[in-house]
């Protein structure tokens, strides 16, 4: 079965405590995949591979109840990929309501 690779770098965020923060800084001027694979050499980003079509059938889920935000992550240890969407609840004055959501742990395969 195929598989896709998903990653996650994180840049430009505000890290605590401020003495936690990387120096290693990213070339911009490097593809997304080589910026990718630079960081996870440099143990700044994660990633793992998952079905297709598990992938699909999240995706699929949020067009047919259409979100207000979809947050993925990789767990620590890239033992699952978590997907949360978050929904606006029309009631409230708050734009989003993180306590009204739906949330997947996609399993992740091992690709070496």
């Amino acid at each position: 079965e195929s598989s896709v690779m998903l990653g996650a770098q994180f840049t430009g965020l505000g890290v605590l405590p401020t003495d936690a923060k990387s120096e290693n800084q990213t070339n911009r001027q490097l593809t997304a995949e080589e910026q990718l694979h630079d960081q996870l050499e440099a143990g700044e980003a994660a990633a793992v591979h998952v079905q297709v079509k598990h992938l699909l059938k999240v995706i699929n889920v949020s067009q047919l109840s259409q979100p207000e935000q979809i947050i993925y992550g990789i767990a620590e240890g890239g033992g699952h990929v978590h997907v949360m969407y978050v929904y606006r609840n029309p009631a409230a004055d708050a734009n989003y309501d993180e306590s009204i959501n739906l949330q997947f742990k996609l399993p992740v395969r091992d690709e070496d």
